[in-house]
C-alpha cells in the first residue's frame, strides 16, 4: 500500500470541521487532527466492493480476522488463544 503524504489535498467545502472554519487556505486552525491525505487505494477499492453488496448488518467477520487477533494479541500481549476462544457481539 502506498499513502502520499506530499500530494496537496483542497479539503475546503468537503464538510471538513478543520478546513471550513478556516478563513482561507493559510489561516488552519491548531489543535484539530485530520487526515489531509489520501487513502491508499487498495483500502478505498475494499469500501467500494463491501458496499456493493447494499446489507450491512448481522454479518458473521471473515476467518482471516481470526488468524489477525490471534497474531496481534500475541505479538502485542505474548498472549496464546485459540480461535474457538474469540467471541464477536
Amino acid at each position: 500500500m502506498n499513502i502520499t503524504f506530499d500530494t496537496k489535498i483542497d479539503r475546503f467545502n468537503t464538510n471538513c470541521k478543520l478546513w471550513d472554519s478556516a478563513q482561507n487556505q493559510y489561516d488552519k486552525p491548531m489543535g484539530i487532527s485530520d487526515l489531509d491525505f489520501s487513502f491508499p487505494f487498495e483500502m478505498t477499492e475494499a469500501i467500494k466492493n463491501r458496499a456493493e453488496h447494499s446489507y450491512f448488518g448481522h454479518t458473521y467477520p471473515a476467518n482471516s480476522l481470526y488468524g489477525t487477533i490471534i497474531r496481534y494479541m500475541n505479538r502485542l500481549y505474548h498472549w496464546k488463544i485459540d480461535k474457538d476462544k474469540i467471541n464477536y457481539v
